[in-house]
């Protein structure tokens, strides 16, 4: 097995090196498109999250965003000073803080996508749409693996 520790292990097949090598890459390429607009890729993750996902709660965010609360709270508070997102206290639940895109954000999350297209043109060159299915699907399964 191909596996750390092993006599065998060799860290060119190993996977969790290559995604976080892809996704260091990813990083610096999408960075100063971010930037460029006045943004961050925390504050582009939190738009795209709200733009599928609708109203979610801060800790909801911080989850999907892989990132801790804390940390959250400070994305957030910072977007909505800056009139990208609303948020208001659940209805249900007063301990909880509901967040939602505003169309000012929306409008900015378009600009990144546009702006940003080219960095997944040139990530994908040479992926057919069956391979990035086959790499989508995988993920998710190592993630859920790992969630158990």
């Amino acid at each position: 097995e191909n596996l750390p520790g092993s006599d065998h292990f060799a860290l060119d097949d190993f996977p969790f090196d290559w995604l976080a090598q892809a996704h260091l890459t990813y990083i610096q390429a999408l960075e100063p498109v971010v930037k460029r607009l006045g943004t961050s890729i925390p504050a582009r993750r939190v738009l795209a999250l709200l733009k599928r996902h609708g109203t979610m709660s801060i800790s909801d965010l911080a989850s999907h965003a892989v990132t801790k609360t804390p940390t959250m709270v400070r994305i957030v508070y910072r977007l909505r000073a800056e009139g990208l997102i609303h948020t208001e206290t659940n209805s249900r639940d007063a301990r909880f803080t509901d967040v939602s895109i505003t169309s000012h954000g929306e409008l900015l999350l378009q600009r990144i996508n546009e702006s940003s297209a080219h960095v997944y043109r040139q990530a994908y060159r040479g992926v057919s749409d069956s391979q990035l299915s086959q790499l989508t699907t995988i993920l998710a399964k190592l993630h859920a693996n790992l969630s158990d």
